[in-house]
């Protein structure tokens, strides 16, 4: 049996302010109760802006890397969530990110993209 999974990916929001319940409880209430549950990983991107991020996260590849990031994962030999549907996951994109709509092909291997 398959479990599920639910990556949530926080654009803006750093590793120590979540980090410190004290912090977290008056500005993210629902994260701090979250955090608390559950482990929260810290994560460090391989860029300073989203993007140029957005492709890496979404292909595991470099910013640069496959014809750049000016067409986010369009031109990707693969995406994260194309191997996720491959394994029999339900795939699904809740964002408000100009970036990762269907033009940038953030639609790749995704069951359904709310944007």
């Amino acid at each position: 049996m398959k479990k599920n999974c639910i990556l949530i990916l926080l654009d803006s929001i750093t590793f120590d302010t979540l980090n410190d319940s004290k912090i977290s409880k008056k500005l993210f209430p629902n994260l701090d109760y979250l955090a608390q549950k559950y482990k929260f990983k810290k994560c460090v991107s391989n860029s300073n802006c989203t993007q140029f991020v957005l492709p890496s996260l979404f292909s595991m590849t470099m910013p640069l890397d496959e014809g750049g990031y000016d067409y986010g994962v369009k031109h990707r030999n693969t995406t994260f969530m194309e191997i996720l549907k491959k394994e029999g996951f339900k795939t699904l994109i809740f964002s408000n990110c100009n970036q990762m709509g269907a033009d940038n092909g953030y639609d790749r291997g995704v069951d359904e993209n709310i944007n």
